[in-house]
């Protein structure tokens, strides 16, 4: 089936399991945060199994479920888990929920993630906004795509990260006093942690902290015309910087430590970006 008859496809069904529209902001849930929006309002849930070309993950932490309903009053599509580069998908339909949204009506996107600390002066539970980020997989979801009147062919990636969203993510988090710290995301293919001298590698390129998700969707969403946010959580330290082995399911136990803030944070920044 044609790409664009799979979303069109895709468009159509989510559309008519709803009862309003437009949809203009829309949320991705990393490792362990799914468990945040599980009481939004009248929300609407949609099994990614349900839905034309939508990749399905496998992974611990991921509930694979399309929400829609509201944040605070603010009507949003959440995708509660997503799909990641090393379960072996493509980088085209890693990115491919983020073309449903842009034919959603989708504007703004806020995207987020667990990550491995990179430095000392990060510590797990920390939430950070990404500032800026690395791709060490030397591949890229825009390989290969043709351009359309929705986007161009050479992206400027410096303007992934929206900076009114970024200023505005720093005064909400004011406001609720919470610390919000930020830092360079440095994405790598995995699943394997990456060795201690890995780690020392990432953080002499200049990142803050490795993950392995969010830098094919935040770039498609850019490509598309969206403003895109970027929070992450760091889940554990890099190999090296803590005694302990890596293990996933730290992951899923440091955001329990942090899930209410993570909760008012994304609550309130979705309500300040949509006024």
């Amino acid at each position: 089936m044609p790409h664009d008859i799979m979303i069109d496809k895709a468009v159509n069904y989510i559309r008519s399991r709803l009862d309003q529209e437009p949809v203009e902001t829309g949320l991705i849930l990393g490792s362990g945060l799914g468990v945040i929006v599980e009481d939004m309002e009248e929300a609407v849930e949609i099994d990614y199994h349900d839905i034309a070309g939508f990749p399905v993950s496998k992974v611990k932490g991921h509930a694979g479920k399309l929400m829609i309903g509201r944040i605070g009053g603010v009507y949003c599509l959440v995708m509660q888990g997503r799909v990641h580069y090393y379960e072996g998908h493509t980088m085209q339909q890693v990115s491919y929920p983020i073309r449903v949204m842009q034919a959603l009506g989708i504007q703004k996107l806020i995207v987020t993630c667990a990550a491995g600390a990179a430095d000392q002066h990060h510590r797990p539970g920390d939430i950070m906004l990404i500032d800026d980020q690395i791709n060490f997989t030397f591949n890229n979801p825009i390989l290969g795509m043709q351009s359309d009147q929705n986007s161009n062919r050479f992206v400027d990636s410096s303007l992934v990260f929206s900076h009114r969203l970024k200023k505005m993510a720093y005064q909400v988090a004011g406001t609720l006093d919470i610390h919000l710290k930020s830092g360079v995301y440095f994405f790598m293919t995995v699943p394997s942690y990456e060795t201690p001298a890995e780690i020392k590698m990432i953080h002499k390129l200049g990142g803050d902290m490795a993950g392995m998700s969010t830098f094919p969707e935040s770039l498609e969403a850019h490509r598309l015309g969206m403003e895109v946010l970027g929070l992450s959580y760091i889940s554990n330290m890099g190999a090296g910087l803590q005694s302990s082995p890596l293990h996933h399911d730290e992951v899923i136990q440091t955001i329990e430590s942090i899930k209410i803030d993570f909760r008012r944070l994304i609550f309130a920044i979705i309500e300040a970006i949509s006024t």
